[in-house]
């Protein structure tokens, strides 16, 4: 696929401008028959895009343009996607113009293009559109002269507005603003990172020891697993999932909870909850005369399994996240998170097989479950 060709409107219409930020990223707008055509002067020469429809990235449908290796334009159009590459649509609506021959000085990129105002399958182009824009640095990856290129993170800046560009009126800002903006010298995707590391040691090193204490080390511990289970998995996953919840909460400008991480992030700290109080409940109703293991204790097991594995897939989808921003720390993380998941498969395996899995159930103190002998072998 290769890009769009260039085409010359024959009247000159005066356009409507709006600048999100002024010296920086502005956007024009004129009414063309039935198709409304945009200018963009974006102060980076990577790329830059505008999405309709939508004031988020995801759903809306975006026009990617960016400099070939020809000195050329390369128009593409997809959809929003979030924290991934925007997907390429399988029909090309819209269609170059020639630049304008004036830009402001600050410009480093600028295209023109029209799309027809109702398009199958797209927002219609109307007074109370919802627009997004971005631009990036960095360049596309690989060949610039395919509209498929893969996209870089926008990392000069995303803003979302409400603009009637018919009319000329309008211009309310809808971003996504942090509630604390973060230095230069420690930006969003450095922030991420950090929320990574806290999560990775929040929902996999720390239950995989609080879990193979409770499971296989309560001969050895006695009395002191259940305190270290309970430090490990309530103390350090409660505390270092709240600390870095904050830490997200307050520097991002991505709308919260967009995406499947944040969400399945959410479901992951609702259910932990839920774990907790069984816990205490199992350590509450426990009977050191009990001959069985009450469902309770058995829900507590398996939930807890559940948790750890859905958070381990929401630990993963994060660090992909990380690589879209092609922070440095994105590598590091990455061995680490496959380091840990090697090292608990072949720890857990060992347990298994030298303690099996033990459990409180007997009066005279712990009995394995996991008994491969019966009682007439022992005899």
């Amino acid at each position: 696929m290769i890009g769009v060709p260039v085409l010359l409107l024959t009247t000159i219409i005066k356009a409507s401008r709006f600048c999100p930020q002024p010296e920086s990223l502005c956007v024009e707008g004129f009414p063309n028959n039935d198709s409304l055509c945009f200018t963009l002067y974006s102060s980076e020469s990577g790329w830059a895009a505008i999405g309709f429809g939508s004031n988020r990235m995801v759903g809306s449908d975006m026009y990617i343009g960016w400099k070939n290796s020809t000195g050329g334009l390369t128009l593409s159009s997809r959809k929003g996607t979030g924290h991934t590459t925007p997907a390429l649509n399988r029909i090309q609506n819209g269609w170059l113009l020639n630049s304008p021959t004036t830009a402001p000085v600050w410009t480093q990129l600028t295209f023109s293009f029209c799309r027809q105002i109702k398009v199958k399958n797209e927002a219609d182009l109307n007074s109370n559109t919802n627009y997004i824009v971005a631009i990036s640095s960095d360049p596309p990856k690989g060949n610039i002269d395919v509209i498929d290129a893969e996209l870089r993170k926008h990392n000069a800046g995303s803003y979302s507005f409400v603009y009637d560009f018919v009319n000329d009126k309008g211009g309310d800002d809808t971003s996504q603003k942090p509630i604390i903006q973060p230095p230069k010298s420690f930006p969003i995707e450095s922030i991420i990172a950090v929320h990574g590391v806290f999560m990775l040691v929040a929902w996999l090193v720390t239950p995989l020891i609080g879990i193979f204490i409770a499971r296989y080390l309560k001969n050895l511990l006695g009395p002191k697993w259940f305190t270290l289970h309970m430090h490990m998995m309530g103390f350090m996953t409660i505390l270092l999932s709240l600390v870095s919840a904050i830490v997200i909460y307050l520097f991002n400008d991505d709308p919260y909870l967009e995406g499947t991480h944040a969400k399945i992030g959410v479901v992951v700290v609702l259910l932990g909850v839920c774990q907790g109080a069984l816990g205490y409940l199992s350590d509450h109703l426990f009977d050191e005369n009990r001959v069985s293991v009450p469902w309770w204790d058995q829900l507590h097991w398996w939930l807890g399994r559940g948790v750890v594995l859905l958070a381990t897939y929401n630990i993963y989808l994060g660090i992909q996240i990380l690589h879209e921003t092609e922070h440095s720390a994105y590598k590091l993380l990455n061995t680490s998170f496959w380091l840990i998941v090697v090292c608990g498969v072949v720890s857990f395996s060992l347990g298994q097989y030298y303690f099996g899995q033990i459990n409180h159930t007997a009066s005279n103190g712990y009995d394995l479950v996991e008994e491969t002998q019966s009682v007439s072998d022992e005899q």
